[in-house]
């Protein structure tokens, strides 16, 4: 052994052991840094989040407004959104002029348990995926052709068609899992079809007998309110005003411009000519934004004077008053004290949300 090798002391042993960890007092000082750092961090992340998602909505807002683009390109017409069937039917036989009365009956037979239709020809939300989702190339039967939207259901069956998932040549390609499309069993054959669920899962009519339909909607991802889309021609109809609602996600309207109609002379039933709409020639897409709900105000009665929001102001607009006389909300805040919901609607006439366009 090294006659010069000492063994270490106790004392010294004992420093070594104490300096190789961590105290308590120096364990609970790293655990506050951390906790400060998370403070910080999660909302910067979740702001971070927000403006993703935001920006994901409305760039899909814009990539449907040129897909309808498309279709007027290629059918020389804007499509329509439903709410008529006068110019739903007046477009098809236009579009697709050898095609069999029985494809039109299929969207004009209203609530019918044969064709699991329910009530209007179809919603705004609907005409969407119908219209962009690719048409069969049989020139008499471009809807129950093959690759249509309607495919054949089984024998037996309650329904004679089902939602075809495998459409030829979609203008928009329409991820399926947005789409509100469920396999439930028949009730007729007992056997699968695909139908969409958006009136059930909403809380809209139905016919009892076949709780779903032909026409589904397509939402971003993660929300229950559709992208919606507005033809021109139906901004307003005949029987009311065009809107898309239910209690869950608000009301959809057409929104208003700044500018008014110099040739109409106002009165209070030539209001919503005299007030002019946003892309008043061609059509509105609309998504209800991050918290799922497009604001906006209902009055269900045909009768009621419905409350219109202007672009890119939020002024409320009430069709029945002149400009002097209005007294409605700013920055789309609707007068019933209600927080307002559409700051974060994404339109095709935006530029991103609404929130981003709004006048200084």
């Amino acid at each position: 052994m090294n006659a010069n090798f000492q063994h270490p002391q106790p004392a010294r042993i004992a420093r070594l052991v104490r300096r190789a960890g961590f105290t308590l007092v120096e364990i609970l000082v790293v655990i506050a840094i951390i906790g400060v750092l998370v403070g910080l961090i999660v909302p910067a992340v979740n702001v971070a989040y927000r403006s993703v998602k935001k920006k994901a909505i409305a760039l899909e807002v814009v990539t449907i407004a040129d897909a309808i683009n498309k279709y007027q390109a290629k059918y020389g017409d804007y499509p329509p959104d439903g709410s008529d069937a006068g110019v739903l039917t007046r477009h098809l036989r236009k579009v697709f002029p050898q095609i069999a009365a029985s494809e039109l009956t299929i969207l004009t037979a209203g609530s019918n348990a044969s064709t699991g239709m329910a009530g209007a020809v179809m919603d705004p939300p609907e005409a969407l995926v119908f219209f962009l989702g690719g048409f069969s190339d049989d020139p008499i039967h471009p809807f129950t052709g093959p690759g249509g939207p309607f495919a054949p259901s089984p024998a037996n069956s309650t329904a004679p068609y089902q939602y075809n998932i495998d459409r030829n040549s979609p203008l928009f390609e329409f991820k399926q899992a947005q789409l509100s499309l469920e396999v439930m069993n028949d009730p007729g054959s007992g056997a699968p079809i695909t139908v969409s669920n958006d009136e059930r899962e909403l809380g809209l009519a139905m016919p009892s007998s076949f709780p779903g339909d032909l026409l589904p909607i397509y939402r971003p991802s993660g929300n229950q309110a559709p992208f919606v889309y507005f033809d021109s021609r139906t901004y307003a109809t005949s029987g009311g005003f065009n809107r898309y609602y239910a209690s869950s996600i608000g009301c959809a309207r057409p929104y208003k411009s700044a500018a008014v109609n110099t040739t109409v002379t106002f009165t209070p039933t030539t209001g919503d000519r005299f007030y002019r709409y946003a892309e008043e020639k061609t059509f509105q897409v609309i998504s209800a934004g991050l918290d799922d709900n497009y604001g906006g105000i209902y009055l269900p009665s045909a009768l009621a004077i419905p409350t219109f929001f202007s672009f890119p102001s939020g002024a409320q607009i009430d069709i029945s008053v002149a400009p002097a006389a209005q007294s409605g909300g700013t920055r789309y805040a609707e007068v019933s004290g209600e927080a307002s919901l559409q700051l974060d609607n994404a339109t095709n006439f935006s530029e991103g949300v609404l929130e981003d366009s709004l006048e200084n």
